[in-house]
């Protein structure tokens, strides 16, 4: 096994490594936070997110590595590009996290975290808020369920013999 597979196999690991966090944190989130603040909508979505504890959630979500395992996955890419069936599954790794990321600015915040989150809701009509809140609350499911599979495309690449096919 070369240095260059070693190295790809390190990249690999951090990438599924700072994932892994990132879906911990997620699935927190799913079982404990958003039953919290979805429990007795519209009322517990202003009570739960006064302008403190939405600027604590935000630091959640804003930690340094969360968007530098992208760095890690595509320097895999660029290490392991020799070995075709890893270059494979890192790249169906690749296409879920891009989804993920587009699904999130495109949605999620626009439509959660913005105007639900930071802003608790204001301006919104509680039936609004209710449906908003039930929406982002089932989506960010699906999501949590999409980046598991991200996950496993990439454990996957990691398990592929170093010394298969190439090209």
């Amino acid at each position: 096994m070369g240095i260059r597979n070693t190295v790809g196999e390190l990249f690999i690991f951090v990438f599924l490594l700072g994932v892994a966090m990132v879906l911990g944190g997620t699935l927190y989130q799913t079982i404990v936070v958003s039953p919290e603040w979805g429990g007795d909508l519209p009322g517990s979505l202003a009570i739960y997110f006064t302008p403190a504890r939405a600027a604590r959630m935000g630091d959640f979500w804003r930690n340094p590595f969360l968007m530098s395992y992208g760095i890690f996955l595509i320097a895999a890419i660029v290490a392991c590009w020799p070995n075709r069936a890893r270059r494979m599954w890192l790249f169906a790794t690749l296409a879920v996290f891009i989804a993920i990321l587009i699904w999130t600015f495109t949605y999620f915040i626009p439509q959660g975290v913005i105007p639900l989150f930071m802003n608790a809701g204001a301006g919104i009509e509680p039936a609004d808020i209710t449906h908003r809140s039930e929406a982002w609350i089932f989506w960010d499911k699906v999501r949590l369920g999409v980046g598991i599979v991200g996950f496993f495309c990439g454990l996957k690449a990691l398990t592929k013999s170093p010394t298969a096919q190439t090209v």
